[in-house]
């Protein structure tokens, strides 16, 4: 199923919303993961390394997931635009093709819990799952299991804003990255 589930990606314009000559950034780990960490889109350092698990983004949430005991073994990573996009913004209609790339890789992976990496990620899911047009708060929301269609998300803050947080909010990423590894 993965070797088809690439081929659509690499395939279809749908998934190349802006039809750039990129290739696309695949999801890497464990296809058997308990942890499922999806971020919104491919960024700079994804994207010059062409894989996630080289990127800066990847190294800074390994020391994370390191001090909460998380196995990296135990974690498939994956972004919901499989292309590099240059801060493009891409509208919800064009991402739909998207998250039913996204639903299937869940659906082979079948994690216990699924990560989301900052807020865009977080609310393009509960927008799409729900119809609800209300806005999730990131701030509100980190410490916070989310049951949504019977998938459990984990939402934690954009990788960048994690070191500039206060003392408090960086006890609760903490305290919820490490109750979710029990």
């Amino acid at each position: 199923m993965w070797e088809e589930l690439e081929k659509e990606i690499k395939l279809y314009d749908e998934c190349n919303y802006l039809n750039l000559d990129v290739e696309p950034i695949l999801g890497v780990g464990n296809k058997k993961a308990k942890f499922f960490v999806l971020f919104d889109s491919v960024t700079d350092s994804m994207n010059e390394n062409k894989d996630v698990e080289k990127s800066k983004e990847y190294e800074k949430l390994k020391v994370i997931f390191n001090f909460c005991e998380i196995d990296l073994n135990n974690c498939y990573f994956t972004c919901l635009d499989k292309y590099y996009s240059k801060n493009e913004k891409i509208d919800f209609e064009k991402r739909k093709y998207a998250m039913s790339i996204l639903l299937k890789e869940l659906f082979i992976v079948k994690p216990e819990y699924v990560i989301t990496i900052g807020e865009n990620i977080l609310n393009y899911i509960y927008y799409y799952l729900t119809d609800r047009k209300d806005k999730i708060d990131i701030l509100k929301s980190v410490g916070k299991i989310f049951d949504i269609n019977n998938m459990k998300f984990v939402p934690i803050y954009d990788i960048e804003h994690i070191g500039k947080l206060d003392k408090k909010k960086k006890k609760e990423l903490v305290e919820i990255l490490k109750e979710i590894n029990k």
